[in-house]
């Protein structure tokens, strides 16, 4: 996410570290010490999301099932949730009949505490939690949020998301922490004749009647706030860099003014290959410009998304200044994909660490 806050901070930092007295280095990571707020007793390892959206609504279905791997036995499983109703919780372990659990608000902030229905506790070992639930579409660019706008005076809605920082629990359960890392399995089924997109490559594509179930590979580990979804209409512009696919969405007839971000990605890419040592890991990178509501740039991996105004760039219209800022915000967005997503700061308490070295990178 771009913020000039950070690069003030940066600079200050840059600044102020050599006069400030040496201390000790910070200790290496450690998954049960890292600060937050869920406790560590469980956690996931797999999450499986089928969504069904379509752009005309104002709410949406949902199931996820999280492979969990339960360190000491519970009597609930804690997770976060804001404003999601659940319709249906089990809990499943190989060779065990289905438990049902019962929703409460937990004692973490924007929780469920998932308690077993015949009140047992729950056993140390590997289980699936699989939760049913409803939820709805926000019309603030935040969450899973709609875009409303006009393509040749017509109506146009599209759906996209931004979940940093804590907007993934606005869209799923989940364990909303940067420090709970997790394989994302992502479904969506959308109205036929809409363009549907997520961090990874589309695995298939089968209609269904009127939809179509749109199925991806599966990310590499990696906490919730990186997930991306967007369904709408769009064009497209394709290019190649370092051998990765390059794609950059717009909205439709606005193609051509992303062909100035298309050469900028075909620079930035190699360059960060060459300067980290490791080839960008993703099988495709893809931009997307979300019209109206989305404000500034997020680098969900794979999947980056920018507001119009600071991805899109017209020779005939935009000025200099214009040109730069995309250039500075796309090599921004495009660090993060190395450091912020292949890495990742344990804790909320540290992730200015990922935007101050994204804009000095940039």
């Amino acid at each position: 996410m771009n913020h000039r806050f950070f690069a003030s901070l940066a600079l200050v930092v840059g600044l102020v570290a050599p006069s400030a007295p040496c201390a000790g280095a910070q200790e290496r990571f450690s998954f049960d010490t890292a600060p937050g707020n869920l406790p560590k007793s469980v956690v996931p390892s797999r999450y499986r999301l089928t969504l069904d959206l379509d752009p005309a609504r104002d709410t949406y279905t949902g199931r996820a099932e999280i492979d969990i791997a339960v360190r000491q036995p519970v009597v609930a499983i804690v997770l976060h949730a804001r404003g999601l109703k659940a319709t249906r919780i089990e809990l499943v372990a190989a060779g065990r009949a289905p438990r049902r659990l019962v929703e409460r608000e937990g004692a973490v902030h924007q929780s469920w505490s998932l308690a077993p229905e015949d009140a047992l506790p729950i056993p140390a070992g590997r289980h699936t939690l699989r939760i049913d639930y409803i939820g709805a579409v926000n019309t603030s660019g935040v969450g899973l949020f709609r875009a409303d706008y006009q393509v040749a005076g017509r109506p146009q809605r599209a759906l996209a998301t931004q979940l940093e920082s804590i907007d993934a629990r606005n869209v799923f359960p989940s364990f909303d922490e940067p420090a709970f890392r997790a394989v994302f399995e992502i479904a969506i089924r959308a109205p036929r004749g809409l363009q549907v997109m997520s961090n990874m490559p589309e695995a298939s594509a089968r209609a269904e009647g009127g939809t179509v179930l749109h199925r991806f590979r599966p990310t590499p580990p990696m906490p919730s706030y990186l997930v991306a979804l967007s369904v709408g209409r769009y064009d497209a512009l394709a290019g190649r860099a370092a051998g990765v696919p390059l794609r950059i969405f717009t909205a439709p007839g606005k193609r051509a003014q992303a062909a100035y971000a298309m050469r900028a990605t075909q620079q930035i890419v190699p360059y960060y290959n060459a300067y980290f040592g490791v080839p960008y890991a993703l099988p495709k990178l893809d931009q997307q410009a979300v019209p109206s509501v989305r404000n500034g740039a997020m680098e969900d991996w794979g999947l980056i998304s920018y507001a119009e105004d600071v991805l899109l760039f017209d020779p005939a219209r935009s000025s200099p200044r214009t040109q730069r800022n995309v250039f500075d915000i796309v090599a921004h967005e495009i660090a993060h994909q190395w450091f912020g997503n292949l890495v990742t700061a344990a804790s909320w308490e540290e992730i200015w660490l990922n935007e101050a070295f994204a804009t000095w990178m940039a």
